[in-house]
């Protein structure tokens, strides 16, 4: 498992989020939503295939 700093993610992640809005449980639901729609892309191209 990768580590990423809350620093970093608080970079990556911060447009349209004040520091003090920036909470894990924010953080959290947009990795997971990002990474939801990463699995979803390769599902898809593997059952084109």
């Amino acid at each position: 498992m990768h580590t990423i700093s809350k620093g970093l993610l608080e970079r990556l992640f911060s447009d349209g989020y004040s520091n003090n809005e920036l909470t894990e449980k924010t953080l959290l639901s947009v990795l997971l939503k990002n990474y939801y729609q990463f699995i979803s892309k390769i599902i898809k191209l593997i059952t084109n295939i």
